[in-house]
């Protein structure tokens, strides 16, 4: 007689598997817009540092307005991917490619959201 516990829980379905990369994946891109959010800011205060030199403030501005970008397109798929699903896989498509060179967090995120995300649904 076996003395091992009954596991009366719903076997997972592919179908859930892929549901809860999609939600990994989405508070990935959450908080991965948050630190790009925070890079910004830190940026902002260094060139307001008054030892900071003017010649080369543009360089940070440039990549402040890089991280904005990122920041946009991240936004944009999110409400994609909750208001128009079919579009929003595709702006996921993208935006994955897009992080390829975000190294190495954002190549990490676009590798697991190309590898997982929205597999089990026809883009």
């Amino acid at each position: 007689m076996s003395l091992e516990p009954l596991d009366y829980a719903a076997p997972t379905s592919a179908e859930s598997k892929h549901a809860r990369h999609n939600v990994i994946y989405t508070a990935l891109l959450i908080a991965l817009a948050f630190f790009f959010c925070l890079g910004m800011i830190s940026l902002y205060f260094v060139t307001q540092s008054p030892t900071f030199a003017a010649g080369s403030r543009w360089a940070f501005h440039m990549i402040m307005g890089v991280y904005a970008a990122l920041v946009a397109a991240v936004v944009i798929t999110l409400v994609l991917r909750a208001a128009a699903p079919r579009a929003g896989r595709i702006a996921t498509l993208a935006l994955n490619i897009i992080l390829l060179v975000v190294f190495p967090v954002g190549t990490a995120l676009a590798i697991y959201g190309l590898w997982k995300v929205d597999k089990n649904q026809p883009v």
